[in-house]
């Protein structure tokens, strides 16, 4: 996700993309803003490592998915943008980004 947020604050910047990040999160209890997974500066942090579930995988991809949706409100190319960028195959994947 900070792969993501570094392609976009290119073209919206830090505070923008913090913001979108923010509200664009999904309500789900592992990842309520007071629990291990906080934001700063465009990048997401975790207190601990995880091993992700599917549901917390669907939970990011939603979480991804809302935020590109967001940002698309200022910058109208960006799952172009996202296509063009060089993510692994599995990075994409996981991120929910194939078919953007």
């Amino acid at each position: 996700m900070n792969s993501l947020s570094q392609v976009i604050q290119t073209y919206l910047g830090t505070t923008l993309v913090t913001d979108y990040w923010q509200v664009s999160r999904p309500p789900s209890p592992w990842l309520e803003p007071d629990k291990d997974i906080w934001i700063h500066r465009g990048c997401l942090h975790a207190a601990t490592d995880y091993n992700l579930s599917p549901l917390q995988i669907d939970d990011l991809q939603q979480w991804t998915r809302q935020f590109i949706n967001k940002c698309q409100s200022i910058v109208r190319g960006i799952p172009q943008l996202l296509r063009s960028s060089a993510f692994t195959p599995a990075h994409a994947q996981l991120l929910g980004l194939r078919g953007i």
